[in-house]
């Protein structure tokens, strides 16, 4: 039992902060080209302030010339009320030689300021006997400009892993605010299933044995479960011990949901390519049988047989029904499309669908909405209709409204079918299209296998929305 990160205090996100290791060495190892080159700012000043050089990255984020800022001190181009911490932090440097971090502004040519960190260190020169003070500069508001414009999930958090910062993209994809996660377990909104091998690979992780990457669910602020990949470095402090994780995560979600379906169509051309080999076969005799039993049906001699002989008729009609779904599987089966509106054969199918819900109870709602026409198999989309109508059909209690909606989206059009039954628990959602997978005591398991197919055959998608509440199926047709 893994018990959740109980919420703690955590201090300012540090993710804006960390360097990698090479900036913490010392730099004149380094030599002056390099560093002109570096997008990074850097300005090397000597033991009185004055700045010696700087390179362009510099001069484009204060807005001066190199030539205006050679001579001049770090003194001019900073904020009276940072002064005093900045001397402060200097004379650190000085009595100790370790490096220093300091978060300031920076007086702009033009006026304006811009929040800055610096990195500074102290470098000997045996030759003029100087020292000389190289600052390596992080610009926070660009840094963080370019994180919340992500379209990945930026999280930082400590070795315990509590999070510490989050990107503003965490609002689209998991519909929180980072102020609703910050000083959170980054576990606490795993999927239950995943939480072991999640928690592990992170304790893996964090002890330096870092994996490449890790796919898992993480809850949405809706309740459900999104597919996240994340990818995750190690953070340092400056005695180079681990400090935390910074991690990058994004919505794998609809690329799981196409590796499934076409798990599913991989198995289902399996069972259609059986399905051309013994369908025939099995079909010729039993045509033959069931010729013979209709004949005796009508033989006055055996009259008191017509019993038995009528429920061998109907368990053969069964045999046949599976038949024709198995060659129905078939990829070469011919597909017979027109241009016709997908509205105009619900309303065809829909008596069959109402009958089915009476019987069983149930109510049935549909709203329509104006599509355009596509190219479709009448026969085929009824079939789609009656599997999907059935499976909500027999997943409510009675008393339940089955809903048969269409509309248009973006490109395509619609088709959503809902039940409001208890939802499609996760061991069984995995396996859905799978054939020969049914949690009905007389099902085949090759209800949905259909769906899939005609779908596929279609160049549509299936996806489904399920909760407590019930189960939305969706069909999106391309237009």
């Amino acid at each position: 039992m893994i018990n959740a990160k109980q919420k703690k205090a955590v201090t300012k996100a540090s993710f804006f902060r960390s360097l990698s290791e090479d900036t913490t060495m010392h730099p004149f190892s380094i030599p002056l080209e390099v560093l002109e080159r570096s997008p990074l700012p850097i300005s090397v000043c000597d033991a009185e302030g004055t700045i010696l050089t700087c390179n362009k990255a510099f001069c484009d984020l204060t807005g001066y010339d190199r030539e205006e800022l050679i001579n001049k001190s770090w003194v001019a181009i900073t904020p009276p009320e940072y002064l005093e911490k900045e001397i402060r932090h200097a004379y650190e440097l000085i009595a100790t030689g370790t490096p220093q971090r300091i978060e300031k502004e920076y007086l702009r040519k033009d006026g304006t300021r811009v929040p800055v960190e610096l990195v500074i260190h102290r470098h000997f020169q045996p030759l003029t006997k100087t020292y000389l003070d190289f600052t390596f500069i992080i610009n926070i508001e660009h840094l963080r400009k370019v994180t919340d414009n992500m379209l990945d999930v930026i999280t930082e958090t400590t070795p315990q892993g509590v999070i510490t910062y989050l990107s503003s993209s965490v609002q689209q994809i998991l519909g929180y605010s980072p102020g609703e996660l910050v000083g959170n377990s980054v576990f606490d909104l795993v999927h239950p299933e995943d939480l072991r091998r999640v928690y592990f690979a992170f304790l893996s992780f964090i002890s330096g044995n870092a994996p490449a990457k890790i796919e898992f669910r993480y809850r949405h602020s809706n309740g459900n479960y999104l597919w996240v990949e994340t990818v995750a470095n190690l953070l340092f402090n400056q005695d180079n011990l681990i400090s935390g994780a910074v991690m990058s995560s994004r919505d794998v979600t609809q690329r799981k949901e196409l590796e499934k379906t076409m798990a599913c169509l991989k198995q289902i051309n399996l069972v259609g390519e059986v399905a051309v080999g013994l369908g025939h076969e099995i079909r010729n005799p039993l045509t033959t049988v069931y010729g013979f039993l209709q004949l005796m049906q009508k033989d006055e001699y055996l009259s008191h047989y017509r019993d038995r002989l009528n429920l061998m008729l109907e368990e053969l009609d069964k045999a046949n029904s599976i038949i024709k779904k198995f060659l129905f599987l078939a990829k070469d089966k011919a597909l017979n499309l027109r241009l016709q509106n997908l509205n105009n054969i619900i309303r065809s199918a829909c008596p069959l669908i109402r009958t089915t819900a009476e019987q069983l109870g149930l109510g049935l709602n549909i709203e329509l909405g104006s599509i355009p026409d596509l190219l479709l198999d009448e026969s085929e989309i009824i079939m789609l209709l009656k599997n999907l109508s059935l499976n909500g059909l027999q997943a409510m209690s009675p008393g339940g409204i089955l809903s048969i909606n269409t509309y248009p989206e973006n490109s395509s059009v619609v088709l959503a079918i809902s039940d409001q039954g208890t939802g499609i628990p996760d061991d069984v959602m995995d396996k859905i299209g799978t054939p020969f997978f049914t949690t009905r005591e007389n099902g085949t398991g090759l209800g949905m296998a259909l769906c899939y197919r005609v779908a596929a055959r279609h160049n549509a998608s299936i996806q489904f929305k399920t909760g407590p509440g019930g189960t939305t199926v969706l069909v999106n047709f391309g237009t």
